[in-house]
């Protein structure tokens, strides 16, 4: 994917970068209990995952800060970061899958279940594409836990993590989802991460629009 460089001293956040730069743990994680009841009632569970995948996609990517990553010691910012997500095979050990397009929603759910075929037939543990430039995806469908922290290989590793787990149906009527958003805090703040979740729910009123105006 095209990327360019960011020149660091002169963003307004050079300070705020120079912070958390090389601390040993820079890793911020915030996780939001999200309402899902209307993405459920409108676009169903059949396809949920791949919804969801579909939606964190335009919401990171609508944050240039979670499109910024470490190279060479220097910051580039892809024009473009697609998910690499984690899909179990029969035998319960998990693959990557990368779909490195994006297309319009119901295009974009058979592109990722076609995507997905695919790798689990390969059975190796590839990640296909720039791998720098992928947003880290993964799903916990048995657990609906209130917080997570992800592994990290180091200080140097700058990619955001998404995950969301298991959704639950509460006195209210309401249905809400875990969702985490983990970043380097070298790149991105806590309003970055606010943003994020906006968007979440930015997107998902603008996909139950577009689906409920091609039903009628």
């Amino acid at each position: 994917m095209p990327y360019h460089e960011i020149d660091m001293s002169m963003d307004p956040r050079s300070g705020q970068f120079q912070y958390f730069r090389y601390m040993t743990d820079p890793y911020a994680s915030v996780t939001v209990s999200v309402d899902v009841t209307q993405l459920l009632e409108t676009a169903g569970s059949a396809h949920f995952f791949q919804t969801m995948l579909y939606l964190v996609t335009l919401a990171a990517n609508r944050v240039p800060q979670l499109r910024q990553r470490f190279m060479g010691g220097k910051v580039v910012e892809y024009d473009f970061c697609p998910p690499s997500y984690t899909c179990m095979k029969p035998d319960g050990v998990y693959v990557y899958c990368t779909p490195t397009e994006m297309k319009p929603y119901r295009e974009y759910i058979d592109y990722c279940r076609e995507c997905q075929a695919r790798v689990i037939a390969r059975g190796t543990l590839t990640e296909d594409g720039d791998p720098l430039g992928h947003l880290f995806v993964s799903c916990l469908p048995w657990l609906h836990y209130t917080s997570l922290k992800p592994p990290t290989e180091s200080c140097e590793d700058s990619h955001p993590i998404i995950h969301w787990g298991k959704y639950e149906t509460y006195g209210d009527g309401h249905t809400r989802m875990p969702v985490t958003l983990s970043v380097n805090h070298a790149l991105a703040d806590g309003f970055h991460i606010s943003c994020f979740f906006q968007n979440i729910q930015e997107e998902m009123a603008k996909l139950c629009r577009e689906i409920n105006q091609s039903s009628n």
